[in-house]
C-alpha cells in the first residue's frame, strides 16, 4: 500500500544489518526506501528525517534502497 501511495518505505532489518540484504522483500527492492537496524533510536530518526529525503529523492525521480552513513549512527550512540 505505501507503494502505490507514493509514501516514504522504512525497511528495518530484524537482523541488525544496516544495509539491504537477501533478505530485503523483492518488492522493495527497487523502490524508494532507507533501511535500518531494529533499534528504536535509528527507528525514531528515520521517522523524524526520511520522509524529507524521500519526498526530494522522489522529485529527483531517485529510486532503490539508501541507508545511513556511519557517523548517523555514531551520533546516536549506535
Amino acid at each position: 500500500m505505501a507503494i502505490r501511495l507514493d509514501l516514504p518505505i522504512i525497511a528495518v532489518n530484524l537482523n541488525g544489518k544496516r544495509q539491504d540484504d537477501a533478505l530485503m522483500p523483492a518488492v522493495l527492492r527497487d523502490e524508494l526506501h532507507i533501511t535500518v537496524p531494529y533499534k528504536e533510536k535509528i527507528i525514531k530518526y528515520a521517522m523524524d528525517n526520511w520522509p524529507d529525503y524521500d519526498e526530494s529523492y522522489r522529485g529527483d525521480g531517485k529510486k532503490g534502497g539508501y541507508s545511513y552513513k556511519d557517523k548517523v549512527y555514531e551520533s546516536l550512540g549506535l
